[in-house]
């Protein structure tokens, strides 16, 4: 399994343990179907870009992993607050994600602006990482 697949691996996992999470539609689920009125979480891992560090081939490969949160507007901002939070929380700086035998740091989250969508509200979280591979 190549480097790529194991970070995704580290984020999908890490998401999945956030606790009370709704459906999260990830995107190898091409059936998945909105249903309104129900929350849900849409990751999306952007590989940003690959750096050679030394002559034996240690790279860095930094990329973004963006989670989408949607929420029906009559549920409000507080539902929508409370899914962002724990995102956020979730991808502490503090710790090290790890799938097989890759590491993927956290550098630093940031967050979206909230707004409206067709009947959706909609927020996300950007979170920035990195690992080393040869």
């Amino acid at each position: 399994m190549g480097t790529l697949a194991d970070v995704e691996i580290a984020l999908q996992t890490n998401l999945n343990s956030i606790s009370g999470h709704p459906k999260i539609h990830f995107d190898n689920e091409q059936d998945y179907t909105r249903i309104q009125g129900t929350r849900y979480w849409r990751p999306t891992n952007f590989p940003v870009r690959s750096e050679m560090m030394d002559l034996e081939g240690l790279t860095k490969i930094q990329g973004i992993y963006q989670v989408d949160v949607f929420v029906e507007p009559k549920k409000g901002l507080i539902t929508l607050m409370s899914d962002l939070d724990a995102i956020y929380e979730a991808f502490n700086p503090n710790i090290t994600l790890t799938a097989n035998a890759t590491k993927v740091y956290i550098s630093e989250r940031t967050r979206g602006r909230t707004q409206i969508e067709q009947s959706w509200l909609r927020g996300w979280i950007e979170i920035n990482y990195y690992c080393y591979a040869y």
